[in-house]
C-alpha cells in the first residue's frame, strides 16, 4: 500500500503538514486517550487499604509500605510476565484474568507485601487477596477510578468524528482502535463515551499478537474493508461530486499514538503513516530514529484534527 510523504520526528508543528485524506485512521489507547490518574503503585495500596478488615491488625504494615516501590515492582511483574505470556496470555492460552492476577500478586509479594497477608481470610465469601484483585481487575481499571481522560481527548474525536460525518462513504476514513490491551479496553472505552467515535476496536488480546508486529495493522485494514462494506450494504450515500477525490490517495493508512516503538515504527513498517503524540517529551532513540521515516510528531492530542485540514477544537 502506498502512503504520505515521509515527516521527520523532529517535525512537531502540526499545522505544518498535511495528511492526503486518509482511508483508515486509527488510534491507541492508554497514553493516547487516557493514562492512569495516579501512579499504579498508588492504585494498588489504596485497594489494599480499602479492602481491608477493621480490626485485622494488618494496618501498621500497610502504613509502612511504599507507593513507589510498588510501582517498580509492578513495571518489573509486567514486563516479565509480557516475555513469558505475550498478548496478556493470549499467546499461551492463558486467560487475561490469570495473567493480571500473577501480575498483581507478584507486584504487592515484591513491592513490600506480606505474603501471609495475602492470604489472610476474614470468614467473608472470598478471601482479602481475591477482593483486592477483583477490584483491582474488574473496577479500577476500567473506568474513572484507575484512568484519566488526556486533556481535550472528547473535543479531538468529536471534531474527527463531525469532519467524517461530512464526507460521503466514498471519501470518509475509518477509524478505529489499535491497542496493546486487554479485553477490557473495550469497555473502558464505553464507560468514558469515547466507543461511540470508532467504528472497530482491536486489541492484542483477541488479536493474539501485540505492536509493533504488522499482523494487528494488517487486521485492521482487513477489519476496515469489512466497515466499508456493511456501508455499502447499508445505502451509505457516495460523494455529491467524485471530482473531490482527484489527487487523493485512498490508501492511505494512518495510526496516532504516544510510543516510538510499539505505535511509530509498527505503523511504517507496515507501510502506514505515523503519527507520534509526544506528549511526555521522550525523544526517541537516535539509531531508530534515523531508520524510520513517514511520521510526524505532535506535542499533543490537540495538534491531531490540523494534521487532517481542520481547524484547532479547543
Amino acid at each position: 500500500m502506498s502512503s504520505t510523504s515521509s515527516h521527520s520526528a523532529t517535525t512537531d508543528v502540526a499545522s505544518s503538514v498535511r495528511f492526503p485524506r486518509p482511508s483508515l485512521v486509527t488510534l491507541d489507547v492508554t497514553g493516547t486517550l487516557f493514562t492512569p490518574r495516579i501512579p499504579v503503585g498508588e492504585s494498588y495500596l489504596l485497594a489494599l487499604r480499602e479492602h481491608l478488615p477493621e480490626g485485622s491488625g494488618w494496618e501498621r504494615h500497610l502504613e509502612e509500605l511504599d507507593a513507589d516501590a510498588l510501582t517498580t515492582a509492578f513495571m518489573k511483574a509486567y514486563k516479565a510476565k509480557s516475555a513469558e505470556h505475550p498478548a496478556f496470555g493470549a499467546a499461551t492460552n492463558l486467560s487475561s484474568v490469570e495473567w493480571w492476577r500473577d501480575v498483581v500478586r507478584h507486584t504487592y509479594i515484591h513491592g513490600g507485601v506480606d505474603p501471609a497477608l495475602l492470604q489472610h481470610e476474614d470468614g467473608g465469601s472470598s478471601g482479602y487477596f481475591d477482593r483486592v484483585f477483583a477490584d483491582l481487575y474488574y473496577d479500577v481499571f476500567v473506568g474513572e477510578r484507575g484512568w484519566a481522560l488526556l486533556p481535550n481527548t472528547h473535543e479531538v474525536l468529536q471534531a474527527l468524528s463531525s469532519w467524517r460525518g461530512s464526507l460521503g462513504a466514498d471519501e470518509r476514513p475509518v477509524m478505529g482502535v489499535i491497542s496493546n490491551f486487554d479485553e477490557r479496553a473495550t469497555e473502558a472505552l464505553a464507560r468514558f463515551g469515547l466507543l461511540q467515535y470508532f467504528d472497530f476496536v482491536l486489541l492484542s488480546r483477541e488479536q493474539g499478537v501485540e505492536k509493533p508486529h504488522p499482523q494487528i495493522f494488517q487486521s485492521a485494514v482487513e477489519e476496515a474493508r469489512r466497515v466499508r462494506q456493511q456501508w455499502t450494504k447499508e445505502g451509505e450515500p457516495a460523494s455529491p461530486s467524485s471530482s473531490s477525490c482527484v489527487g487523493v490517495d485512498r490508501t492511505t493508512h494512518v495510526h496516532i499514538g504516544d510510543s516510538f516503538e510499539r505505535d511509530i515504527v509498527g505503523a511504517t513498517q507496515a507501510g502506514w503513516s505515523g503519527v507520534l503524540v509526544n506528549n511526555k517529551g521522550r525523544q526517541p532513540k537516535s539509531d531508530t530514529n534515523s531508520a524510520v521515516n513517514n511520521f510526524v510528531s505532535v506535542n499533543s492530542l490537540e495538534d491531531i484534527p490540523a494534521l487532517f485540514g481542520l481547524p484547532t477544537p479547543v
